[in-house]
C-alpha cells in the first residue's frame, strides 16, 4: 500500500546529486546548462506519468486504462501489494540515471567548456536528456505492466476455481468484462515490455547514436584541417563530450535491462506474459456462456 520511505528516497536522491554536482558546477560556470538539461529530463519523465515517489493504484489506472477502483479493489483482495515491490525497481533504475549525472559532470568539469551560445553546440546533451527521459519514463510504466501482470494473474486464479470454491469475501463486483479489459491491457503492454528489458537497451542505444551523430555535427572540420594540433584537441572537445555522454547513456540502459530482468523474475508472475493472458482471455470467454 502507500508508503512515506519512498518520496523520502527521491527527495534524498535529488539533493544528493545538486550537492554531489555543486562543486563541479561552480567551478565551470556555464556547466550547469547542460546539467539542467540532463536533470530536466528525468525529473519529467516521472511527473509525465503522475509518479511522485509512489506506485498507487492511480499511477496503475493512468498507465493501463483501467479503472482506478478495479484496481485497488484486486490489488487489496489479492494482496498484490506485498507480492509487488514496484518502487524499488523504479527507485534502482532512477539511482542509476542519478550516478550517470553526477559522474558525466564530473569528469566533464575537467574538460575545457566550449562556446555554449550555439544551439548545435547543446544538441548532444538535448539529445541524451531525451533519452534520460525515456529510460525513467518506461522504468515507471514497466513498473505499472509487471504489478498489472499480478493483478491479472489473482483475478484469473479466481475466475479458474468452480464457483462453490471461490472465496465470497474478495473480488465484489469483478466481472468477467473486468477480466476480459484486464487481459486486453496486458497484452497492448506486453507488445512493447516483453521480453523484459529489451526497451531499455534500444532507448540506451538510440540515445548513443544521437549522441554521437549530433557530436559529429559539432567538429569544425574545414578549420581543423588547417589548424595546428592543439587548436584542432581544443576544437575536437564538444565532440569529446558528446562522446562520453552518449557511451553513458547506453551503459546506463544496459543496467536498467539487467535489473528489468532481475525484478521480472524475482518479483513478476511465475508463469509467462503470454501464457497469463491466453488462459485470462479462455475464462473471459467461458463467464460469458450462459450455463445450462
Amino acid at each position: 500500500m502507500a508508503t512515506n520511505w519512498s518520496r523520502t528516497a527521491y527527495l534524498v536522491l535529488f539533493i544528493g546529486v545538486a550537492v554531489a554536482c555543486e562543486p563541479a558546477l561552480r567551478a565551470h560556470g556555464t556547466l550547469w546548462i547542460e546539467w539542467i538539461i540532463l536533470v530536466a529530463g528525468f525529473v519529467l519523465a516521472l511527473a509525465a506519468n503522475g509518479y511522485f515517489g509512489e506506485l498507487d493504484d492511480r499511477v496503475v489506472a493512468k498507465v493501463s486504462g483501467v479503472d482506478k477502483r478495479v484496481i485497488h479493489r484486486i490489488s487489496v483482495d489479492g494482496d498484490v501489494y506485498s507480492n509487488c515491490q514496484a518502487d524499488f525497481f523504479i527507485l534502482a533504475i532512477c539511482l542509476v540515471i542519478a550516478v550517470y549525472i553526477i559522474a558525466y559532470t564530473y569528469v566533464i568539469s575537467y574538460l575545457p567548456v566550449p562556446d555554449t551560445s550555439d544551439v548545435i553546440r547543446l544538441m548532444p546533451q538535448i539529445a541524451t536528456g531525451v533519452s534520460i527521459f525515456g529510460l525513467a519514463f518506461v522504468a515507471v510504466r514497466y513498473a505499472c505492466f509487471l504489478r498489472l501482470t499480478l493483478i491479472l494473474e489473482a483475478v484469473t486464479a479466481h475466475f479458474a476455481k468452480p464457483p462453490e470454491l471461490r472465496d465470497t469475501t474478495k473480488f465484489h463486483g469483478i466481472m468477467p468484462s473486468t477480466l476480459d479489459d484486464l487481459q486486453q491491457a496486458v497484452f497492448r503492454m506486453e507488445t512493447l515490455y516483453e521480453p523484459p528489458g529489451n526497451i531499455f537497451v534500444t532507448i540506451g542505444i538510440m540515445g548513443t547514436f544521437l549522441g554521437l551523430a549530433f557530436g559529429l555535427s559539432t567538429l569544425p572540420l574545414d578549420s581543423m584541417m588547417h589548424s595546428d594540433f592543439k587548436t584542432a584537441v581544443t576544437q575536437s572537445v564538444p565532440f569529446v563530450r558528446s562522446m562520453g555522454l552518449a557511451l553513458g547513456i547506453s551503459t546506463t540502459g544496459v543496467i536498467a535491462a539487467l535489473a528489468a530482468h532481475f525484478w521480472r523474475s524475482w518479483s513478476g508472475p511465475p508463469d509467462s506474459i503470454e501464457g497469463l493472458v491466453s488462459r485470462a482471455r479462455g475464462l473471459a470467454e467461458m463467464q460469458r456462456q450462459p450455463t445450462v
